[in-house]
């Protein structure tokens, strides 16, 4: 399934205004398709289903030419890295949860820097980081977020949206939606507030030409 389509985009652009008409918070969504282009796990269930098939042409009761023997191990390792990066699921299985989880973290703290979420007036800047390989959300808020809602709070909004990622964009704009009214207690919105981040979602990982346009 996937999880950007134009109705889930104009979803997640409507929470983003719905918590920024209620509160001073500055949210900025950024998805990526993957953190990091690791070959780790290409390299090791290649290496397995090369070994898998070099055992069965040597001990199979089927007889296999030389040629075979030499040329089908490899097609294997191939088409075996070749899964990893096709099937999600399988690289999510072989890497630790703890190391995706720090790849999407430090991935976040550089995007916040990168997409200028710290350079609002009050410090309300908040970016919500999605990595979608790696299937994990980071919320990283600036100064004024963390001391008005706190760091053990922002954690646990980002495992509710975490949780709405199967679900597609659109799950995930609900889930973003519903934290306007805490945000709005946390985080009044005062009277001359402006909208001082684009309410855009940003794909990062584009094409160069397309990243251009898009600053």
């Amino acid at each position: 399934m996937k999880f950007l389509t134009e109705a889930g985009e104009r979803e997640l652009e409507a929470a983003v205004a719905a918590i920024e008409a209620t509160s001073a918070a500055e949210i900025v969504i950024a998805i990526r398709p993957r953190v990091r282009a690791s070959l780790a796990q290409h390299v090791t269930v290649g290496f397995v289903t090369a070994i898998a098939m070099l055992a069965f042409t040597l001990y199979s009761r089927i007889e296999f030419t030389l040629w075979e023997i030499l040329t089908l191990p490899v097609l294997a390792g191939i088409l075996g890295s070749l899964l990893v990066e096709a099937v999600p699921a399988l690289y999510r299985f072989l890497t630790p949860a703890a190391l995706r989880n720090t790849h999407v973290y430090d991935a976040a703290c550089a995007a916040f820097v990168q997409r200028g979420v710290h350079a609002t007036r009050d410090r309300t800047g908040i970016l919500v980081y999605i990595a979608l390989r790696e299937r994990c959300v980071e919320l990283i808020g600036d100064l004024g977020v963390r001391k008005s809602v706190g760091a053990e709070q922002l954690i646990a909004w980002s495992g509710v949206l975490e949780g709405a990622l199967a679900g597609g964009a659109s799950a995930v704009a609900k889930e973003l939606a519903a934290l306007a009214p805490a945000l709005a207690e946390a985080m009044p919105r005062r009277p001359d507030d402006i909208d001082e981040l684009a309410n855009g979602v940003q794909m990062l990982g584009a094409p160069p030409r397309q990243r251009r346009a898009a600053r």
